[in-house]
Order: structure tokens, then sequence, then C-alpha cells
């Protein structure tokens, strides 16, 4: 049985959908993809799975390109005849639905995150909406990575209920982000995984740090993750330079493997002001790390405050620097039991598995 991915990227489907491409192939199913090209192309071949390379502008909405985009993905389909298609991230799960839809192609959505369509107020607000409504008339299944993003999407009449189905994101590999020991350097570092967007609360982090760095000798706050150009909310080297030469941040750019900094670090923050599910919050309690997010969608479901973790208010760096003042002030043995509560929880909530095996019964589900 053929199997279809789209998603934006090569890099995202890897490092998100490996788990899932993996038990997939093992089970006998026959996995295509379609994505923007990138340097994780072979990586999928050596898994198993057949590439078709789509430019994809995840960026911004242009009628011209997207119309002859639209005609790529049904020749796409058409070509490949996949049974079902597993759609992710925002323009393929539009566009990849609505041409599904046309040719009767079962599929299934992830709803990974809205996006800063949906924190503005601005017209694409609106464009986006009635995009989702008209291409997921005909999806078989939704998945939603949190309540917030299901119900307002229900709320707006874009899917109904019961085509919906929550699930925990995209899962972590407890394995790979196995626990690690907790550091005992009296230097404290916060770290701050995410793409580089003011979106994710990079602002509130800075402005934190600057209150807090006036007060204590002893923190790093460290930022990790790509600069992303193109964006509303983008924010440019330039300006990471000035805070680096500042003092206020350390900024170590985008790394394939970030463990080696969650391991290093005594707390992963982040003050987003809307997620799906964050794969940086997970990553940091899956290696036992405490974790301080905004009381936000996506992020509070990952957070137990006072247990695993603290939670603040959202674009608000002043209420930020409190809660990373009231874990500074913990004993290293709180900050530890801390860690590990993070860890248990992901194993019991997060857990990849728990993921695959949804897919896996959904799937068989609507093919039978």
């Amino acid at each position: 049985m053929k199997i279809l991915i789209f998603s934006k990227s090569n890099w995202n489907i890897y490092n998100f959908r490996k788990g899932l491409i993996n038990k997939l192939i093992n089970n006998g199913y026959e996995i295509f993809i379609i994505s923007s090209e990138d340097s994780y192309k072979n990586k999928l071949i050596e898994l198993g799975c057949k590439i078709y390379p789509i430019n994809i502008n995840n960026k911004k909405i242009n009628p011209f390109f997207d119309f002859f985009l639209l005609f790529k993905i049904y020749n796409l389909y058409k070509k490949i005849n996949p049974s079902v298609v597993l759609h992710f991230n925002i323009k393929p799960v539009i566009y990849g639905s609505f041409v599904a839809s046309l040719l009767n192609i079962k599929h299934i959505n992830m709803i990974t995150g809205l996006g800063t369509a949906f924190i503005s107020k601005k017209l694409i607000k609106q464009i986006v909406k009635f995009l989702y409504y008209i291409s997921m008339k005909k999806s078989n299944l939704v998945f939603f990575q949190n309540l917030d993003d299901k119900d307002l999407f229900i709320k707006n009449k874009l899917i109904k209920n019961e085509n919906t189905k929550l699930i925990p994101g995209s899962g972590i590999d407890l394995k790979y982000y196995d626990y690690k020991p907790y550091p005992k350097s009296d230097n404290i570092i916060f770290l701050l995984i995410s793409r580089i967007l003011w979106d994710k609360g990079i602002k509130e982090f800075i402005e934190a740090a600057k209150l807090l760095n006036s007060k204590y000798d002893n923190l790093t706050f460290q930022l990790l993750g790509p600069i992303e150009k193109g964006i509303s909310s983008e924010i440019s080297l330039q300006q990471i330079k000035i805070w680096e030469d500042n003092k206020i941040i350390s900024y170590a750019g985008f790394k394939n493997d970030v463990r080696p900094y969650i391991e290093k670090s005594h707390c992963v923050v982040l003050p987003s002001y809307r997620e799906g599910t964050p794969k940086s919050l997970l990553e940091g309690s899956s290696m036992g790390r405490p974790i301080i997010a905004t009381n936000t969608t996506g992020c509070r479901e990952v957070i137990n405050d006072g247990i695993n973790g603290y939670l603040c208010e959202n674009k608000d760096y002043i209420s930020l620097a409190n809660t990373m003042e009231k874990f500074i002030k913990l004993s290293l043995e709180e900050k530890i039991k801390m860690g590990k509560q993070g860890r248990r929880k992901v194993e019991k909530e997060f857990d990849e598995k728990i993921v695959i095996n949804l897919y896996l019964d959904s799937i068989k589900k609507i093919t039978t």
C-alpha cells in the first residue's frame, strides 16, 4: 500500500516523522514524499522513501505562485496514486487536502500549529481560515496537537468535531533524547531553542535576561535555532550580534543535534506566543531539564506548573524574569527533582510510540 507524506521540507519530515516512517516501512507500506528539497533528501532515501521535490513558499501566499503549486501537487498525486496521504504544516494541509478531495484520495491532516497568521488580526488571517474551510471538508481525519486549536477550528466551523482527534504533538524519541545527569556547575544556563522569530518570545527572553543579568553574575542566556527570512516576525542576524556584543545572550546558530546544548543547560525556556506542541520543551524534559514557558496554547499542555517546570504570563518579560528567578532560587536537589518529573511526564504522555500507533490505527481504519 502506498502512503504519501506531504510536508514543507525534507528536514522537517526527517526530524519529526522519522520514527513514523520507519514503522510504516517495517509494516510493509511503500512511502512517497513530497516536500521542498534540502540536504536531508538523502537521509530520507536511506530510510527507504521515494522523493518528489516541490518548491513550497511557506512564508507567504502568492496567488500566481500558489496556482502553479496546486497544479504540480495535482499532477504528483495522480502520478503516485497513494492509498492515503498524510499532510503536515499549513500549506501542505490546505493545498494537499484540496487536491486529495478532488481526486477522492483518503487523507489525514495534522495541525502542527496555526502560525503567525492566527496570531495576527490582519486580512491574511481571514484568508487562511477560508482556505482551511474549503480544503478540509472531505478530510478523513484531522489530528490536533492541543485542545485550544481544535476548539478554534470547530468554533469557526472549519471542521466537524467527529472528524478530529487529539494527539500528543509529534511525540519524542525517548532513547534518542535520553535522560542526562543534571549539571552541577554554579553558572546557570537558560537555553531557548526555536526559530529566531519575535513570535517565539525572543524579545521577552532578551528583556528578562537584561533584568536578571543586572542582579546575578552567574547566568548565561543562550539562543539556538535558525534565522528565518521573509517572515513578518523575523529577527536579523545584525540584531542578534548587537545582543551578543552587549553580552545579553550568546547565539549558537542552527544545530542539527541540540542534545549537547540541552545536556549542558540547567533550564529550557520557551516564551512563545502560541504553539502546537513545542518539541524543544519535550526534548528538554526528556533529557531531565526543568522547563519554563508561557501559559498559552501548546505550552501549557507540556508543563505541570511547579512540578516539571513553571508557567509565566504571555508577552510579559517581567513575569518571565520573575519565573526564571524563582527557578534560580531553587536548591540543586529541587532542580534535579523537577527535571526527573519532566522525564516521567514525557514518558507517560508524549512518547512518540503513542503518536505512531495512532497513525497506524487511523490508516488501517480509513482503508478497510
